[in-house]
């Protein structure tokens, strides 16, 4: 049985207090990056978001934001924790 790409909508929700640390944070990111390339971005197939939380939430992207997953990876990259 051959996979075929489907529709879904996932939002990743993410701790960016400062209680998780730097590096905890970065293997956060590295996952998330690995998780959207084996995705198939598209509004038409799958939509993705990005909810940080800390002392507040924030979305960095909600899901009809970005169609692509290279747009997707762009942001991903530029995360930056605040503590």
């Amino acid at each position: 049985m051959a996979c075929t790409a489907s529709q879904a909508d996932i939002v990743f929700v993410v701790d960016s207090s400062g209680s998780i640390g730097y590096n905890n944070f970065e293997k956060v990111k590295v996952f998330l990056q690995g998780l959207v390339n084996s995705l198939d971005i598209g509004q038409d197939l799958t939509r993705v978001g990005l909810l940080l939380f800390n002392d507040k939430q924030t979305w960095e992207f909600r899901l009809d934001q970005y169609d692509s997953k290279v747009e997707v990876l762009k942001v991903n990259l530029c995360l930056l924790q605040v503590f």
